[in-house]
């Protein structure tokens, strides 16, 4: 998970009650205050448009799942929805389905 500065609020990076929201052991969080991951993943969808969250011109809010083995260089995600809030359990679903637990 990449939390980045969006809101006025957004001054630091999250305390350890925001990241226990989302716990799943699978995954990384990831504090990137120059918006480098979201700035990278935009250039990975290829001009096509998230199903939301987007402000300033930076995605956030935004759930990816790549492919088992895939190389950041020339990956791309295979899903990415949001916003987090609203597909969380749906997200858990997919992260499932894409890793086999």
């Amino acid at each position: 998970m990449i939390w980045e500065p969006i809101l006025a609020t957004d001054v630091s990076s999250p305390i350890r009650p925001v990241l226990a929201l989302f716990s799943d052991p699978r995954a990384a969080q990831f504090w990137d205050k120059d918006h480098l991951i979201a700035t990278d993943i935009k250039r990975q969808l290829n001009g096509s448009k998230p199903v939301c969250c987007e402000q300033g011109g930076f995605l956030w809010d935004l759930a990816t799942i790549y492919p088992r083995g895939a190389r950041w260089e020339s990956a791309a995600p295979q899903y990415d929805s949001g916003p987090i809030y609203k597909i969380a359990s749906e997200f858990s679903s997919k992260l499932s389905q894409t890793l086999g637990r």
